[in-house]
């Protein structure tokens, strides 16, 4: 087992500091604030709307391909160099955004390598650093972690709005980029393997023991926890559906650009406060309190489906961005709790396969719907609210692999 005391107070502080402001300057741009800048981008004539879709697609994309990939890369060469490489991927490819202009693939593209690297930088790593340096006190500290997102979030869509309306789009990107040397120099500075996890390789042979290889890749590999899998991955449609659209699908309402703006910064104002709620002890089974989380979820979706007001659409929003953020942090709980710590990278790796290969397809899904059908968003919206239900139903008749 892991040393009680892995990690001081003061290593403590650093570490989930660091992991923080580098998920903040690596994630949050490219998942939050870009929806704002390519849709402005898409009014304005650049490019069609259906390109705010793809690049989303993309980005998921990479996040479903590369999971699997970065657990490999984090037991070779250690989470230090996990961070750092991600970092310098997004760096890179979040700089040459800027000099894209109209060319609808390049964004594409480019938003599938930001995808790989944010993977790298924060989204497996950042919980694989928790894991490895906390026993006492980790989930709060998971939960200060997931809160990061919710920040970026809310700050992401203002700040680009502003930024776009003042500088122009080219300056929005470069500033992303700039984000993103900001995140590798805190990666050289202060991330540090924890050799707490070093340690227990070493006695275990590596993160994927024998009698995990024996079982399947992942301790999650068991068809009675394909229910599991299916809710991460169906939860995932309303979620990624309404970051993608909420905010052209607010100005379709009659909202101005900066209240469809601020509708987004709501979404994760409140999100925010939910990945704390995550975090605070609660009798009932992390798995029980993902599927009341889904089921609130579905709530906020059909009034969202059928708002017709900036208040509707603003509460439907504080609903769907709070409950649905409570499970980022009681996701990693429910991992860590039903497998220990000995190959949490890897079993996280895979249920977030899994939940971004939901993402990937979410924008495509919305996007589908709301051209074929008359209601537009309205009937996109309701479908992922109904596959909210059916997904809160299959987390909670879903067991753990102890009683499996």
């Amino acid at each position: 087992m892991y040393p009680k005391n892995r990690c001081s107070s003061k290593n403590a502080l650093s570490i989930v500091a660091a992991i923080w402001f580098i998920q903040f300057f690596t994630v949050t741009p490219f998942t939050y604030g870009s929806s704002v800048v390519l849709t402005n981008m898409a009014l304005g004539g650049k490019f069609s709307t259906s390109l705010i879709g793809f690049t989303s697609s993309a980005y998921y994309a990479a996040n479903m391909l590369f999971s699997a990939m970065a657990s490999v890369i984090i037991k070779k060469k250690g989470l230090r160099f996990s961070v750092g490489l991600g970092c310098s991927i997004v760096l890179a490819a979040g700089m040459s955004v800027a000099f894209f202009g109209s060319c609808a693939s390049a964004y594409i593209c480019a938003f599938f390598v930001i995808g790989a690297g944010t993977v790298l930088s924060s989204i497996i790593s950042g919980p694989s650093l928790i894991d490895g340096w906390f026993t006492e006190g980790k989930s709060m500290a998971m939960a200060v972690l997931m809160t990061s997102g919710a920040v970026g979030g809310f700050a992401m869509p203002l700040i680009s709005e502003y930024v776009v309306s003042s500088l122009g789009y080219r300056a929005c990107w470069l500033f992303y980029g700039l984000l993103g040397i900001c995140a590798l120099l805190i990666c050289v500075l202060f991330i540090k393997n924890p050799d707490s996890v070093k340690v227990q390789q070493q006695k275990s042979g590596s993160v994927l023991n024998d009698s995990a290889r024996a079982n399947g890749i992942v301790p999650f590999v068991k068809l009675k926890h394909i229910a599991v899998w299916s809710a991460l991955f169906g939860s995932r449609i309303i979620y990624t559906g309404t970051v993608s659209y909420i905010v052209l699908f607010s100005m379709q309402k009659g909202l101005s650009s900066i209240l469809a703006a601020a509708s987004l910064s709501a979404f994760h104002a409140f999100g925010l406060l939910g990945r704390l709620f995550g975090g605070v002890g609660m009798p009932m089974s992390a798995r029980k309190r993902i599927s009341f989380s889904y089921l609130i979820v579905a709530l906020g979706g059909f009034v969202l489906c059928s708002a017709t007001t900036s208040a509707q659409i603003f509460a439907a929003v504080i609903i769907i961005g709070f409950f649905y953020s409570s499970t980022f942090t009681l996701v990693p709980i429910m991992i860590s709790e039903c497998f220990g710590d000995k190959s949490f990278s890897a079993s996280y790796g895979f249920c977030n396969t899994v939940s971004c290969a939901g993402g990937m397809l979410a924008p495509l899904i919305v996007s589908y719907i709301s051209h074929a059908s008359p209601h537009g968003f309205g009937a996109a919206f309701f479908a992922a609210s109904i596959i909210s239900v059916f997904c809160a139903l299959l987390m909670y008749i879903a067991r753990s692999s102890e009683k499996i």
